[in-house]
């Protein structure tokens, strides 16, 4: 499953990237696209982080006028985190005053305990002291989007299953709330067993031996059992463990179908949890760009995209889906173009100069519509967002330690 989550930026090329059919390839370019994707054209200035312009202007409107906004993202850069930065106090302005991302919940609500309590310091104390609890906050961008976010009065919501190396921090925050010996000591077998397995991943790749792959459902009904007259959120951490022990038996397995399935409800059942506690929030929703997008995703799925779009609607609202996406990637000193494999963004990387851009993509529609069987990459795009950003570079993200391959 560390496979499926690392390769998110793949997943993200492939919703984007996807080689085009050969109909698509040997058709001539469409005289009455371009001034479509002109006319929907809007730049953005950037400087560092600091982003202005009638770009990033059109977005903070778009997003007041829907109750979701909902960022489509290939993981590992420093852009797409620095762009929600600037997107947070306009967002608040205009009611946002929630953040859901791909973490597990119970991981998160540590984090962010951590976060606000001791500050950026302690938070990365903590993830050294914990790595693969959470993911993608490796990465520095990713920690100050968040603490960003805390400082515009944002709830976090992760969302996604548990990572899998989280079994340790959990495991060790079940033992500091155990009400019995018998119980503390079982969270304390338990933890021994995930450390083990967890240096095992280490030192031989071979992670099968993490308390995540291999505790069974007698483990988890004994820590059921233990907790079952304790804390509201012992009982949580017990269930979401061994709802993402479930997620990841399905991968280990080569069932990738259930394995989408199940991690992709858990990740809309965490979201209506939520939003059941705070019916109201606007929430700014942060995911991988084959999460965020209306329709069936990439796996085969009716994902979190969808359901925003789908609760949006019942709610009278709507929902804006940004796709954001970039021409170049610089990742180690090795730069990629992304234009190989992606002929069906030719006429947005052919309006990208050295400012990144945001394209309206619901003017496209009509047209996109009528060419459904000859641009089914385009098509799918078209429908699934509503605008598309692209950078002209993404470059890595800083990373606090390395995860191994």
């Amino acid at each position: 499953m560390l496979r499926t989550l690392a390769s998110s930026t793949a997943l993200v090329t492939l919703l984007l990237s996807s080689p085009p059919t050969r109909a698509a390839l040997q058709a001539e370019p469409d005289p009455t696209l371009e001034p479509l994707i002109r006319a929907g054209r809007l730049e953005l200035s950037a400087d560092e982080d600091a982003f202005g312009g009638p770009g990033i202007a059109w977005l903070a409107e778009q997003g007041r006028a829907a109750r979701f906004f909902v960022l489509g993202e290939s993981h590992g850069n420093r852009e797409t985190p620095a762009l929600c930065r600037a997107l947070l106090p306009a967002l608040a302005r205009a009611g946002y005053g929630a953040c859901a991302i791909e973490t597990g919940p119970e991981s998160t609500r540590l984090f962010i305990d951590v976060l606000a309590g001791g500050g950026m310091q302690a938070a990365e104390e903590l993830l050294l002291e914990m790595p693969h609890s959470l993911a993608f906050l490796q990465w520095r961008g990713e920690r100050e989007l968040l603490a960003a976010a805390l400082e515009h009065d944002y709830a976090i919501w992760g969302i996604d299953q548990e990572f899998i190396g989280s079994a340790r921090l959990l495991l060790a925050r079940l033992q500091d709330i155990a009400l019995t010996a018998q119980a503390r000591s079982l969270c304390a077998d338990a933890y021994e067993r995930a450390e083990q397995g967890f240096l095992v991943g280490l030192e031989t790749g071979d992670r099968s031996q993490g308390f995540l792959s291999s505790a069974d459902a007698d483990d988890f009904a004994a820590l059921a059992a233990a907790f079952a007259d304790g804390p509201p959120e012992g009982q949580r951490i017990v269930s979401e463990l061994a709802a993402s022990a479930r997620v990841y038996a399905h991968y280990a397995a080569g069932r990738y179908y259930e394995n989408n399935h199940d991690r992709i409800r858990l990740m809309k059942r965490h979201l209506v949890e939520r939003l059941d506690a705070d019916a109201d929030q606007r929430v700014l929703i942060k995911l991988g760009g084959a999460h965020a997008g209306r329709g069936y995703s990439p796996y085969d799925q009716l994902d979190v995209g969808n359901l925003a779009a789908e609760l949006a609607f019942a709610s009278g609202s709507d929902s804006f889906h940004l796709s954001v996406f970039a021409r170049h990637s610089t990742r180690a000193g090795t730069r990629r173009d992304f234009a190989e494999g992606s002929a069906h963004l030719a006429p947005f990387y052919a309006q990208l100069e050295d400012q990144p851009c945001v394209f309206d993509l619901r003017p496209l529609r009509p047209w996109a519509s009528a060419r459904r069987e000859s641009s089914p990459t385009l098509h799918s795009l078209v429908f699934r967002f509503d605008a598309l950003l692209l950078f002209p570079d993404f470059h890595g993200a800083e990373a606090l330690y390395t995860l191994p391959e």
